[in-house]
């Protein structure tokens, strides 16, 4: 069975995301289906993906590992970008794989241990919710999620005293509309200062947190350091972490509670499962990070059937009816978990009409939109 072509798509989500989707088809009818979402970042994304063609099509359907190990180990320049081309062509060829032989992709990892996986979701205001305890309510009417995640400072680095107070509010605005055992986990997208990072999580403590995540920059392992010396609460991160090495200082020194690698940029289903391995050594579960669209939900549930260190999932509600316009079903949430598919390879299809209709323009991310100039104030 060989690739006779690899076909890209950009879905536009939000301003300054799109999510990237990539079919591999081959000369016996069969294709499948990855995701690269690379939010900002798509058309360094789709880039890496043509480089990937190349060596693909016309070639023999390799094994996953084989196509990680030429995509990943074997190029010079590494990156972003090509991790997450490497981790979309992962995911199509175990759905290839799957299809091929009749089964879900977890039942080829080794046999599911589950059949549902815990999730969380986003508190937002937005035009239908226009109140954090109203976004919180729908997600728990409409679907029964009690844990939430949310990112309550208006601008980063810096955040004087009266910002503090406003982030710790909205984060108790939410603690007081979670049902009973929930819990909220605040999100510092890597961009605030120690001091800052230390000050907000030491107003929190009396909240039900679920995890601080990036709260400092996860790249500089001193401020990671620091970080976890002077906090008590979970902390988490490793979104931006792209392979086993990427992810083991933060494992070795023991500077996360619990590890959020994304599937779409951490070499798809094969490294990341490896990764959650790694992680379970040293007594660190794994939450993968997970706004992408549904090919990458897809990979992340099949994963997540396979691999017992895996113990929740983000998922964000918001973006379920665009998920459902794509792939004919939104995900099944029952109670506030995930229902995993037992269909044969990933267990989700893309309509191309569907894919088409909601078709992104290229645009510049809107950088800097979240930072001001320090300005000195406490």
């Amino acid at each position: 069975m060989r690739i006779t072509e690899l076909k890209t798509w950009k879905v536009a989500v939000t301003p300054g995301i799109n999510w990237v989707f990539v079919r591999l088809s081959t000369d016996e009818g069969l294709h499948g289906w990855g995701e690269a979402t690379l939010e900002g970042k798509d058309e360094s994304a789709l880039g890496a993906l043509r480089d990937l063609e190349r060596s693909l099509v016309g070639d023999e359907v390799p094994s996953p590992e084989a196509a990680w190990r030429r995509g990943f180990r074997g190029a010079a320049w590494k990156g972003a970008a090509l991790y997450s081309a490497v981790s979309a062509v992962d995911h199509a060829l175990w759905d290839i794989r799957g299809k091929a032989l009749g089964q879900p992709v977890s039942v080829l990892l080794g046999g599911p241990v589950r059949d549902r996986i815990h999730a969380y979701t986003w508190a937002a205001a937005s035009e239908r919710t226009p109140t954090l305890s109203e976004s919180v309510a729908e997600a728990r009417n409409d679907h029964g999620f009690t844990h939430f995640k949310m990112a309550p400072l208006g601008r980063y680095f810096t955040a004087d005293s009266a910002e503090l107070a406003t982030a710790v509010d909205a984060v108790a605005e939410v603690n007081a509309a979670l049902p009973p055992g929930g819990k909220v986990a605040v999100e510092g997208h890597q961009r605030l200062s120690a001091s800052t990072a230390i000050q907000l999580a030491s107003q929190l403590r009396d909240l039900k947190i679920m995890f601080l995540e990036d709260f400092v920059n996860s790249d500089d392992e001193s401020s990671m350091v620091h970080f976890r010396r002077h906090v008590s609460l979970p902390i988490t991160a490793g979104e931006k972490r792209y392979s086993r090495w990427d992810v083991w200082p933060l494992l070795r020194d023991r500077l996360i509670d619990f590890l959020s690698i994304d599937l779409c940029h951490a070499g798809g289903i094969s490294e990341s499962g490896r990764i959650a391995s790694a992680a379970e050594m040293v007594g660190v579960s794994v939450v993968p990070h997970n706004p992408n669209g549904p090919v990458g939900m897809a990979a992340t549930l099949q994963l997540a059937a396979a691999h017992p260190n895996i113990v929740a999932i983000e998922t964000v509600h918001q973006r379920f009816r665009l998920m459902g316009e794509l792939s004919g079903a939104a995900p099944d949430i029952v109670d506030g978990y995930v229902r995993i598919p037992d269909l044969p390879g990933l267990g989700v299809e893309l309509d191309v009409a569907a894919l088409e209709h909601f078709a992104a323009e290229s645009e510049d991310f809107p950088f800097g939109q979240d930072f001001d100039v320090p300005t000195g104030r406490i």
